[in-house]
């Protein structure tokens, strides 16, 4: 669901663990939370699509039909890297279906959830190598064609795919890849820039380039003081000051020459957190309501420059129920603990290796940081025996060059104004007259991935007009007739 600083965080995590453990073995796998009620149903899907395994296992999906009219749209949202796959009425897709008489569909990510190809020796390194790309995209093929084959009227449907973050990835790199199958994409705060592990490439800063821009926008008071509150936080690390930033910042026990350094790393991730996530309702993600509009406030109003980190990083900690927190690996994992590890770490060692939340350029808000061209890809061999794809790989490999979505055709890159994964997303394509040509819409004021949330009587208007834009052009795909006859 959600892809965030927790990539750079998941790569922390590579590497603590990688320097602790020489041998592979089969690494720990957390508990899934509570799962929100759902008819869910599984279905027999193949553990590989090219013929290395020929077992099968239970992929788990939602089904609704109560809007169907035969020859309507399938309406298909692909699961991402979260513990359970959204049920197919908890997102927009299900309110369209309405209005499309359509059918709605949302199907688990393999090795997610309860849909693990290798059931509870998934997460044995010999048994990752199944979680390929290829293999996400046809389970979906696979998926689609059944739903086709056993709902009556569905035959020749046209599908629309729809997810966010990661899945917004996916959606327009199953639309580039598999368009026999998926017709059109809602790709909401989809990353497909940033791959690549060098700071050769600029867009690698595009992250925090941004979250940077969203507080300067927002308040160029509060912005300056976060940013002399950081240069405080790291005058201290240098120092080695471990009582003072123990005292200040609320930690469990002091600081050493190891945790410290990450400390700001932290901070710089919560306050991304914080406009990332500035949703106006308590989410799984984050049961904070407008957490970048309290941090503003804490900023302008608090005279300490270093507790306007301390109070904006205990809006998130305090949701975990601790009374203090250490920097290091159980911190990091608790404020990532919707993603399911290790199997998102694998794909961002793999398909996946966008690392632009790592990154930050000098002379913004936040710390600078680049990480070392050889860091990632050694913790990636360490930990799985594998090596991250280069950029110039994913880009030939899945159809992702510029020219390549420049020139696609029915995708919808979907931006909002706080997530700062609109600055890894195509930015505004060229104007053409084929209304079936691939678009970009940005919004002010919306957070990450939104739009594919089912709607609410709170939603801002911003939002509202950000989703009935989408419906319109998904409308105007399913029926090409022109509106303007001569």
């Amino acid at each position: 669901m959600i892809f965030t600083n927790i990539v750079s965080l998941s790569w922390l995590l590579a590497i603590s663990r990688a320097t602790a453990a020489s041998t592979p073995t089969a690494l720990q796998v957390r508990a899934a939370p509570a799962v929100p009620p759902c008819d869910y149903k599984f279905f027999t899907q193949k553990i590989d699509h090219y013929g290395q395994c020929e077992g099968e296992f239970q992929q788990r999906f939602s089904l609704f039909t109560e809007f169907f009219e035969p020859g309507g749209p399938i309406m298909f949202y692909q699961g991402e890297e979260i513990t359970h796959v959204e049920c197919g009425n908890d997102t927009i897709l299900y309110e369209w279906a309405k209005e499309l008489k359509g059918l709605v569909v949302s199907l688990e990510h393999r090795y997610f959830g309860a849909s693990k190809p290798v059931g509870n020796e998934s997460s044995k390194i010999e048994n990752l190598k199944y979680l390929t790309l290829e293999n996400v995209m046809d389970d979906a093929v696979e998926f689609l064609g059944q739903v086709k084959e056993n709902v009556t009227g569905a035959a020749d449907s046209k599908v629309i795919m729809a997810s966010g973050s990661y899945g917004g990835f996916l959606s327009g790199v199953f639309r580039l890849n598999r368009p026999e199958t998926i017709y059109g994409a809602l790709a909401s705060a989809g990353p497909v820039m940033g791959f690549g592990n060098s700071t050769n490439d600029p867009t690698v800063y595009n992250w925090n380039n941004w979250v940077n821009r969203v507080y300067q926008d927002r308040s160029i008071v509060a912005a300056r003081k976060i940013q002399k509150g950081f240069a405080e936080l790291v005058g201290l690390v240098k120092t080695n000051d471990f009582p003072t930033l123990q005292s200040k910042l609320g930690l469990c026990s002091p600081p050493t020459n190891q945790t410290a350094p990450l400390i700001p790393m932290l901070l710089s991730t919560i306050f991304g957190f914080v406009a990332e996530f500035n949703y106006h309702k308590a989410r799984p993600v984050s049961s904070l309501i407008y957490p970048l509009d309290q941090a503003i406030r804490i900023a302008e109003t608090e005279p300490d420059h270093l507790q306007v980190l301390n109070r904006t990083a205990w809006l998130y900690i305090d949701t975990l129920n601790i009374p203090c927190w250490d920097a290091d690996v159980k911190i990091m994992e608790q404020l990532i603990s919707y993603i399911e590890q290790p199997y998102f770490q694998y794909i961002t060692c793999t398909f996946f290796p966008n690392v632009a939340a790592g990154y930050v350029a000098e002379g913004l808000l936040f710390p600078p940081n680049s990480n070392s061209d050889a860091g990632v890809p050694l913790a990636c061999q360490q930990q799985f025996n594998v090596t991250p794809m280069t950029k110039d790989e994913i880009e030939s490999r899945y159809h992702l060059s510029k020219e390549d979505i420049q020139n696609s055709k029915r995708i919808i890159w979907s931006r909002g104004e706080y997530d700062p994964a609109s600055s890894v997303e195509p930015a505004e394509l060229p104007l053409d007259e084929d209304r079936m040509a691939s678009r970009t819409l940005f919004a002010p004021r919306v957070a990450h991935m939104e739009d594919v949330f089912r709607s609410d009587g709170e939603d801002p208007v911003e939002l509202t007009w950000l989703r009935e834009r989408e419906l319109e052009i998904i409308k105007g795909w399913l029926d090409p007739v022109e509106v303007f006859e001569a």
